[in-house]
């Protein structure tokens, strides 16, 4: 049985509850376990980390291309103006490509769009570069999913 200590009080964490929270035996701190995973971060203090950003940012880059992509989609459907437009205003549109409603164009467009307009500031990590992370916070018995999205592993308290 693996223990795991409270970050907050640094006592244990009742690990043999069956409930949806794990709670510690100290200060009575909860846990919830999302998929069954631990989530180490009270839901009060996890929102509350996002407020500044959220309260200064109102809008974030995806909100921006969900207003953008739908005009800027009928904009470069036009028959005359649509070759100029597709260069000024770059967006996905498998329109013709896919048996997909106007909803999911419309919502495959303004993702894909996103993905294409965000490598800048997007940074990809080799699976190496992940498991190097992972042994030198000590972590033992790592396992990288099959899909190469999910690394897990385990550490042991000394």
């Amino acid at each position: 049985m693996i223990n795991f200590l409270c970050p907050e009080c640094k006592k244990e964490i009742d690990c043999q509850s069956k409930r949806p929270a794990l709670e510690c035996t100290n200060c009575k701190l909860q846990f919830e376990k999302i998929n069954g995973v631990l989530k180490f971060t009270a839901k009060a203090q996890y929102a509350d980390s996002f407020s500044t950003e959220w309260t200064h940012f109102r809008k974030t880059q995806l909100e921006i291309v969900l207003s953008y992509v739908p005009w800027a989609i009928k904009l470069n459907r036009q028959p005359l103006i649509g070759r100029i437009t597709r260069q000024l205003f770059p967006v996905i549109d498998y329109k013709g490509r896919f048996p997909l409603s106007d909803e999911m164009l419309i919502e495959w467009a303004c993702l894909d769009t996103f993905d294409c307009l965000t490598p800048k500031y997007a940074r990809t990590y080799t699976v190496d570069e992940i498991i190097a992370w992972y042994k030198n916070k000590g972590f033992c018995d790592i396992k990288v999913g099959k899909h190469l999205v999910s690394v897990s592993g385990k550490k042991f308290l000394t």
